[in-house]
């Protein structure tokens, strides 16, 4: 079935580049664009699209505006709205562009970077529209190519494995930074947890040895820490989405690969990795976060003169409990996703698992509403009596050396049952969703957009959110009775026992 034509539409706007799109200004440098044209012929609007990346039209003073007056536009598509004969029988090509269409824009950036600073919502445009358009890419795909998929990441051909033109017949180098998305509610919460929303979880840098050419990956798990793993273990490790983003420096490069995974070889000799950063502090390197990884490698090979990313993420929640819990504490740091929006380093392949692809959009439709849940209405997590038990259960006899490779010693009490929570609601929300989505396809011919998918979710939350009050109510009056027997039980609700407003 044709997959969530909302998102497709970010990657296949017509902005009528000969006249159609009429812009005013309304100050210094500042533009708005008063109409969008969105064709149902997604081959033109590719075409138009990667013409205005390549025009004068989308330059630093026209990015913000024009981006995101494209992006709330696609917003309010309709799923039903797009010519569903030109998707099947110009897939390839749709697929192709669109992934043409994101090193283009990135490379839009470099060369507005290049002309003068770029305002900061000028880039979270250009973030919109790269996610917008990697999903519309594995909708196309899924629906009308219907690709078989390896498990191994970096394997088989179109579309699963997509090369830059410029990197064709691609091999490893030293310094590649391996940005990677995992399959479980966390990874998604984690491509989610910042300001900026991303599609990718987890950072990681390649180390080539010199004389063995061995390949290495250095990287940090919640789990372990640190740790130096064999290519061949990051490649089988079940990722459903992963990128090689490249630095053209070479040496430098191979200098931030080497230097990091000496300093982690050296720690990891003493029998003890280094920590998990919790915190997501880049200031404090005696603990090291996934991202922070191939951040060192840089710093240190550059002696402090290349930081990485250019653009950080903010960590900022009006309801922070959640981040609290978790133990984070930075406001601002560096989310996998950011090294997207560095013009400095390049994209050179990407590979998805197609198997696994439909199931990472809902599970990120699932926690941006939590995340909005929370911001808007207040939302906590809380364990239910069972995961206490548990909790403590496991935290008491980690101290002793058990669960060495579940939980670290740093981490936080309240960290494990956050994600304990976290697993349940989040598969409870995707078990609702995925069966809302089946039932949508059998009514329209066509999968939830993401519209669709957030209006269910919070169509779910609302009557769920009634479940629990007339739960509530129920207990209270059958313990002012002193006996339940008289009163018939409403339904249990699916999740607000756990993830419900804070009282």
């Amino acid at each position: 079935m044709f997959k969530s034509t909302l998102i497709l539409a970010g990657l296949f706007c017509s902005l009528a580049l000969v006249g159609a799109v009429a812009c005013s200004t309304t100050g210094k440098n500042q533009r708005r664009l008063s109409s969008v044209e969105i064709p149902k012929d997604l081959a033109l609007g590719v075409s138009e699209f990667r013409a205005l990346v390549a025009s004068e039209k989308l330059n630093r003073d026209t990015c913000a505006p024009l981006l995101d007056q494209i992006y709330q536009e696609l917003l309010n598509q309709s799923s039903t709205y797009f010519d569903r004969e030109i998707i099947t029988s110009r897939a390839r090509g749709l697929v192709e562009d669109g992934f043409l269409a994101r090193i283009e824009l990135t490379k839009k950036l470099g060369w507005m970077l290049a002309e003068g600073p770029v305002e900061e919502a000028c880039v979270d445009g250009i973030r919109n529209m790269l996610r917008a358009i990697r999903f519309a890419e594995e909708n196309v795909a899924e629906f009308a190519l219907q690709p078989a998929s390896s498990p191994r990441a970096f394997a088989g051909g179109f579309p699963s494995l997509m090369v830059n033109p410029a990197h064709k017949d691609f091999e490893f180098r030293s310094g590649d930074v391996l940005l990677s998305r995992g399959n479980a509610v966390t990874s998604a919460a984690i491509a989610r947890i910042g300001d900026k929303d991303g599609q990718f979880s987890h950072l990681a840098i390649i180390y080539i040895d010199e004389v063995t050419k061995q390949r290495s990956v250095v990287e940090a798990h919640i789990e372990v820490g640190v740790e130096i793993s064999s290519y061949e273990k990051y490649q089988d490790d079940g990722k459903l989405r992963a990128a090689i983003f490249r630095q053209p420096d070479a040496a430098l490069a191979h200098q931030a690969a080497k230097m990091i995974y000496e300093r982690v070889k050296k720690q990891s000799s003493t029998g003890r990795n280094v920590p998990y950063d919790f915190a997501m502090n880049l200031n404090d390197q005696r603990e090291l976060f996934c991202s922070e990884v191939p951040y060192l490698g840089y710093k240190l090979a550059s002696q402090g003169t290349f930081d990485i990313p250019l653009f950080q993420t903010g960590v900022r929640m009006k309801n922070d409990r959640f981040l609290k819990n978790l133990g984070v504490t930075a406001e601002r740091t560096f989310a996998p996703s950011d090294i997207e929006v560095d013009p400095r380093f390049e994209l050179v392949a990407e590979w998805r698992n197609f198997e696994k692809t439909s199931r990472a959009r809902m599970l990120d439709s699932v926690l941006t509403q939590m995340f909005q849940w929370m911001e808007d209405y207040g939302y906590v997590l809380s364990n239910s009596p069972g995961q206490v038990l548990k909790k403590n259960f496991a935290w008491t006899l980690r101290r002793f050396g058990f669960f060495e490779e579940k939980f670290p010693l740093n981490m936080k009490r309240s960290a494990v049952g956050t994600i304990m929570a976290l697993d349940t609601v989040g598969g409870v929300l995707l078990e609702g969703l995925v069966n809302a989505d089946r039932q949508f396809q059998a009514a329209n011919g066509i999968s939830m957009s993401a519209r669709d998918m957030r209006e269910f979710l919070d169509g779910f939350r609302a009557a769920d959110y009634e479940r629990h009050k007339n739960w509530i109510a129920y207990n209270s009056k059958a313990a002012q009775d002193g006996s339940d027997a008289i009163l018939t039980p409403p339904e249990y609700p699916k999740f607000h026992m756990q993830f419900r407003p804070k009282r």
